[in-house]
Parts: C-alpha cells; structure tokens; sequence
C-alpha cells in the first residue's frame, strides 16, 4: 500500500483498531458489515484502473464488494 506508514504494524493491532471502529459505529446507530479483500484482487483491481493501492481506495473497493454481497443476499 502507498501509505503502509499509516497503517497498523500488524494484522492484530489493525484488527482491534477496526473491531473498536466498528463498536464506535454500531453505538452511534450505524452498521458495518466486515468485507474480506482478497490481495491480488484489489492490486488487479487498482492496475487496472491505474490508481493508487492506499486505505481510501482499499475502502472503497470494499464498500462496492461489500455492497454486491449485501445485494446478492451473501
């Protein structure tokens, strides 16, 4: 990712920083359906749209599979 230096140093840390995300979301009414990214996908994914692989684009190329699952009943 172009901006790993702002990224969590492990899967862990990432993990409970988006589990509390998640928490805090849920409190204030809202809710968050977690959406696993296969790697290889989304570098495809950003090559071929030639854009940069980063946490904005990460989320968005999770809300969009996020959503196609949510619409597909998955």
């Amino acid at each position: 990712m172009d901006d790993r230096d702002t990224l969590p140093l492990d899967f862990d840390e990432w993990e409970r920083n988006a589990e509390s995300e998640r928490e805090a979301s849920k409190r204030r009414g809202n809710s968050i359906i977690p959406v696993f990214i296969d790697p290889d996908e989304f570098y495809s994914f950003c090559r071929e749209k030639k854009i940069s692989p980063n946490r904005a684009t990460a989320a968005e190329f999770a809300c969009s599979r996020g959503a196609a699952s949510y619409s597909l009943g998955m």
